[in-house]
C-alpha cells in the first residue's frame, strides 16, 4: 500500500473554507494525521493531508480535486507519493 502527502492551498480562502476542506477531504479518505512506527499520531501542518491506498497518484489527485471542488474557492494541489517520512516538532 502506498502513502501520499497532499498539499492544498485554497486561494483567497477564509477559516470557514479550510474547515469545509477538512470535512470534504476526510469524506474522501484523507487524514490530517500521520502515524509513527510506534503508533503515535502526529498532526500535519494545515493544508497538508495523508492518504494511504493501492491507487496511483493520478487517482489520489482526482479524489482531492473532488473534495476541493465543493469548497467554493480555487485550489492549488500537489500530490507526492512517499518512500518514507521524517518529521520534527509536529503536535501529537
Amino acid at each position: 500500500m502506498a502513502t501520499f502527502t497532499i498539499r492544498i492551498e485554497l486561494v483567497g480562502a477564509n477559516a470557514t473554507a479550510y474547515e469545509n476542506l477538512q470535512r470534504q477531504m476526510e469524506s474522501k479518505g484523507f487524514s490530517s494525521v500521520i502515524r509513527s512506527n510506534d503508533g503515535t499520531e502526529y498532526v500535519l501542518p494545515q493544508e497538508e493531508f495523508n492518504f494511504a491506498g493501492s491507487i496511483p497518484r493520478t487517482e489520489v489527485l482526482e479524489l482531492a480535486k473532488q473534495a476541493t471542488a465543493t469548497v467554493g474557492t480555487p485550489a492549488r494541489l500537489l500530490v507526492t507519493e512517499s518512500a518514507g517520512r521524517t518529521w520534527h516538532n509536529l503536535s501529537k
